[in-house]
């Protein structure tokens, strides 16, 4: 989940191995064959449901990812959120495809990334920090408009753990958001 630094976008590494991922949509061209699938006599539709559309390596080419898509045969994308101009990116680009629903979060390391700039920590993924309230705050003004809370979550590997309690509570904060609201809820972990 979240946005890996522009040096390890397109690759995967778990447990020492890396594995280069494929375009999504090359995937799609070579697995998707057709609009819906049967199974137990049931028609279902292909969903995408955690992808991040608004990552500064496909905004620039977002409208043809979608419409790309979207000809493979999917029919819904959820793109998650980050922080509240990530949220501000999903919103706009949902409101152009309908084929996108948004889902409105503070990825973890968002969550503390004002704190660990102050106390002089880096991250890879360097962006503005926000305020952790006033994050949280812009969730749960326009929780409605969302689809789903996300990307919420806790992130042990970016994060040092004198940063974990202040993280943790955030996290909290936004399940019991998404709870009130009856909105599932898209969650990052990590170590």
């Amino acid at each position: 989940g979240g946005n890996p630094p522009a040096s390890q976008a397109g690759h995967s590494s778990k447990r020492g191995v890396c594995v280069q991922r494929v375009p999504a949509d090359g995937i799609l061209r070579r697995f998707l064959q057709f609009r819906h699938f049967t199974l137990f006599g049931l028609v279902m539709s292909l969903f995408d449901v955690h992808a991040h559309l608004t990552h500064p390596n496909l905004i620039a080419d977002v409208d043809a990812i979608v419409a790309r898509a979207q000809a493979a045969g999917l029919t819904t994308i959820i793109s998650n959120g980050l922080n509240p101009a990530d949220n501000e990116a999903v919103r706009s680009l949902a409101q152009r495809h309908p084929i996108v629903k948004p889902a409105f979060g503070l990825y973890p390391v968002d969550a503390v990334l004002q704190a660990m700039l102050a106390a002089g920590e880096t991250y890879p993924g360097q962006r503005d920090a926000w305020p952790t309230a006033e994050a949280i705050d812009w969730v749960r003004q326009h929780v409605e408009e969302a689809f789903a809370v996300g990307e919420i979550g806790l992130d042990g590997y970016w994060v040092k753990e004198g940063f974990w309690p202040a993280q943790d509570e955030a996290f909290r904060e936004l399940v019991r958001i998404a709870i009130a609201a009856d909105k599932p809820i898209i969650i990052h972990t990590r170590k």
